[in-house]
């Protein structure tokens, strides 16, 4: 039995799909980072590629990391406040990069 298989066995069905969900996306994105860092034209959609990868993988490890306290009972809203912060990070990240919102006016007063 791997290493993998006994972790999954320990887990609920929730922090199994969580922990299912969080290694897939850091293979896809190491995938497309490779993918991109490969290619022979690195222009301004590759760079926002690259950042969007990096990304994912930082918010990915930080929910990996909080996602460990959720077994603890009196953690567990910390663990669950962790989760929601790597997400909504994600996503702030994600707008940022692919200039859905605009950083450069935001601290105009």
């Amino acid at each position: 039995m791997s290493c993998l298989t006994s972790v999954f066995m320990q887990k609920t069905a929730y922090e199994q799909r969580f922990l299912v969900i969080l290694i897939a996306a850091l293979c896809i994105g190491a995938a497309t980072g490779i993918y991109v860092l490969l290619s022979d034209d690195f222009g301004n959609m590759e760079l926002k590629i690259t950042l969007t990868t990096l990304a994912l993988i930082g918010y990915s490890l930080s929910g990996l990391c909080v996602s460990s306290l959720y077994e603890k009972e009196r953690y567990r809203v910390f663990a669950l406040a962790g989760i929601a912060t790597a997400v909504s990070g994600y996503l702030l990240n994600l707008l940022a990069v692919w200039e859905t919102i605009d950083i450069d006016h935001t601290r105009e007063y």
